[in-house]
């Protein structure tokens, strides 16, 4: 074993009773696995969805699910579990908290319904990467661990596994944020707070970075709160009155800490920045918060050492791809806002041919425009972000990402 404490000796969401009844808004993935659990346990489960009919409805409707397509509706008085693509200003959201007894998310159902210590990672960038990262160094710790969230994976997929887990970690979005009241995590990772889905909050940043903060303050006794110092929205929180924050610095501490050349624990440098798996400096600042989780859940410095060196990385992050005539290819495609896609631009060589696309998101890429400006990059644009683009920067303009990539290669 590579740890030294033991499950119990984390905080743990109060598990609460299953309702009688419950509506579901939305058939994604988190939403079919939502549906799914709640019928096994004996709740009367209404699953809506505003698509098509779908393969899965089926396998609902042979658990006693009632499926209604083309519409959402609530059963009055039961609980709904939303799913996080319909926005708090959306009729259907309204009439949620209206005509329901509550509005939770995924995640909050999960905590609600599995005793096991959880490690809530949120941010506006690096989140899948820091929850899959710290999920591997828990298995090379010797955790049993569940790792899901707004990463791809619904936490109820795990929630029959219940006593056999050692520990959660979900990445947690913005949107799940906003209908999460009860989960407490152990541990509560935040990597960064910079504007972005105004397009989601209607141009609100206020109400963005606040739920983000949601995280933060549902931390209790015995807590610990993770983030790096010097962020400039995150260090503007109040302090909980419960738990402690461990800020993260990039200059010499007794603890963690991180510089260009790694991520250290005390004087001695334990991990460089050219063995880490993934290239740029943001990747040391997302390997220093990994660590820093091993270090709370009580690894031993070798055990992090393996696991920050040992992860994988996530398909389309910073990923690459192979060569072509000669040119390194990186796929970055999972860079959605303009601090996500500066970090991977900072990760390359100047000169980089960058192939970006997409929507706007009511985001300020200003910033961004100047660094590509500054390293000579050559920019191939596409879709309605390739408007936004300054003529100057641009060496073409397409309507599809495949007619980009074949004028690029």
């Amino acid at each position: 074993m590579g740890f030294t404490v033991r499950k119990a000796d984390f905080p743990v969401t109060h598990v609460r009773p299953l309702p009688e009844r419950a509506s579901v808004l939305g058939l994604g993935i988190s939403g079919v696995a939502a549906a799914r659990y709640l019928a096994q346990q004996g709740v009367k489960v209404l699953a809506s969805d505003l698509g098509e009919p779908a393969v899965v409805d089926a396998e609902l409707v042979s658990l006693g699910v009632e499926v209604e397509r083309g519409k959402n509706r609530i059963l009055p008085g039961s609980l709904v579990v939303i799913s996080p693509g319909i926005p708090p200003s959306s009729p259907i959201h309204r009439e949620a908290i209206r005509k329901g007894r509550e509005v939770i998310s995924g995640p909050e159902l999960f905590a609600r319904s599995v005793p096991v210590p959880i490690i809530g990672v949120t941010g506006t960038d690096g989140k899948s990467t820091v929850t899959t990262w710290i999920g591997h160094l828990c298995s090379v710790g010797g955790f049993s661990v569940a790792v899901g969230g707004n990463l791809g994976v619904p936490m109820m997929d795990y929630a029959c596994e219940g006593e056999s887990l050692d520990l959660a970690v979900i990445e947690l979005s913005a949107f799940q944020l906003l209908s999460t009241s009860t989960l407490v995590p152990c541990i509560a990772v935040v990597t960064n707070v910079v504007d972005d889905h105004l397009d989601y909050f209607r141009g609100d940043r206020d109400a963005y970075r606040a739920s983000k903060r949601i995280l933060w303050e549902l931390t209790g006794e015995g807590s610990t709160r993770i983030a790096l110092e010097g962020s400039s929205i995150i260090s503007t929180w109040p302090e909980p009155a419960y738990g402690r924050t461990s800020w993260l610095a990039q200059e010499p501490g007794t603890g963690i800490w991180f510089s260009d050349e790694g991520v250290y624990w005390g004087e001695s440098i334990r991990a460089r920045s050219s063995e880490l798996p993934l290239p740029g400096k943001h990747s040391i600042r997302n390997g220093a918060l990994v660590a820093e989780v091993g270090r709370v859940l009580g690894l031993k410095m070798p055990v992090i050492r393996r696991g920050l060196l040992t992860y994988r990385g996530l398909p389309h992050r910073t990923e690459f791809v192979g060569t072509y005539r000669g040119r390194r290819v990186y796929n970055d495609s999972k860079a959605t806002s303009p601090n996500a896609t500066l970090a991977a631009v900072q990760s390359v060589p100047d000169r980089a041919l960058v192939l970006v696309g997409g929507q706007c998101k009511g985001s300020d890429w200003e910033t961004l425009f100047g660094e590509w400006a500054k390293r000579n990059n050559r920019v191939v644009g596409f879709g309605e972000f390739a408007q936004r683009i300054p003529r100057e920067l641009l060496c073409g303009r397409f309507s599809t990402m495949e007619e980009a990539v074949h004028f690029a290669m």
